[in-house]
């Protein structure tokens, strides 16, 4: 078996079966939540772990394309930066937020601070990280300029929404016994 070097730092890996096994467990995850997860789309709690799942397929695509492009060209050296930023944006924004946005709704369900901001940060942020991806891909620099904005201030409101519920789920907790 043949070994590629690492795809940016140049360590040896081996990416192509790294990414077969990347699509197997998309493929089992699909078939555990992905019914659920589009019944769920309702909830605020729930809504964001299911829109981490076709951020996630993003993700394994958009790697899928940058190996390719690396296999196929034997270099590092030509690769459309747009291309890594949109990568790391639906893994980290698209899927890791959604889902720790996802837990902090499970968390604090039930406070009512702020209840408008849980639209506002649903969407905000998703179609804010979806269209930055896109200009990423399409090169329209312009339309990033306005897309990262949407998408950041919708983190900064949900973090300080979070920050308020989880505070107030705290001061509303019983005092523990004394011994």
């Amino acid at each position: 078996m043949t070994t590629e070097r690492g795809l940016l730092v140049g360590i040896d890996q081996r990416a192509g079966l790294a990414t077969a096994l990347e699509l197997i467990a998309v493929g089992i995850l699909l078939a555990r939540v992905g019914r659920p997860a589009l019944a769920a789309l309702g909830s605020p709690a729930t809504r964001h772990f299911a829109i981490a799942v076709p951020f996630l397929i993003l993700n394994i695509a958009l790697t899928i394309i940058l190996i390719v492009r690396v296999v196929s060209s034997g270099s590092t050296q030509d690769l459309p930066f747009g291309l890594i930023i949109a990568l790391d944006h639906a893994m980290f924004v698209g899927t890791m937020t959604n889902v720790l946005f996802g837990v902090l709704f499970s968390a604090t369900a039930g406070q009512r601070v702020w209840p408008w901001a849980d639209d506002l940060i649903f969407w905000g942020m998703n179609l804010g990280v979806a269209v930055f991806i896109a200009a990423l891909l399409a090169d329209a620099r312009d339309l990033e300029r306005f897309t990262a904005p949407v998408m950041g201030a919708a983190v900064l409101l949900a973090i300080a929404t979070f920050t308020l519920r989880l505070r107030s789920n705290r001061s509303a907790a019983p005092a523990p016994a004394s011994a």
